[in-house]
């Protein structure tokens, strides 16, 4: 299972919230973090992780298809370290299957 945007609004209304503003706040927070990003500067958000702008330099690579070498260019990755808290909380849940 996935989690969507449209669940995190759907979740918000179960708190009485409307859907068009369940649905205004889920869009401006997440334009607030890809803001804050395109900064080069960390999301921190408390008891659940962050989320850091990284830049990669250009390096070799495979084409595996085509059995060819090639460049992979640079570019900005965003890389996400769960908090303490998060993992904590994850390390406890039931194990359930994949699929």
């Amino acid at each position: 299972m996935t989690l969507t945007k449209m669940d995190l609004v759907e979740n918000l209304m179960e708190y009485g919230l409307a859907r068009a503003d369940a649905k205004q706040f889920v869009e401006l927070m997440f334009e607030e973090m890809v803001k804050t990003l395109c900064l080069g500067q960390t999301v921190r958000i408390s008891g659940f992780g962050n989320f850091e702008p990284r830049f990669k330099k250009e390096r070799p690579g495979h084409d595996f298809k085509e059995r060819t070498s090639t460049s992979v260019p640079e570019r900005w990755v965003v890389i996400f370290k769960g908090g303490q808290k998060l993992r904590k909380r994850v390390e406890t849940c039931p194990v359930v299957p994949a699929g």
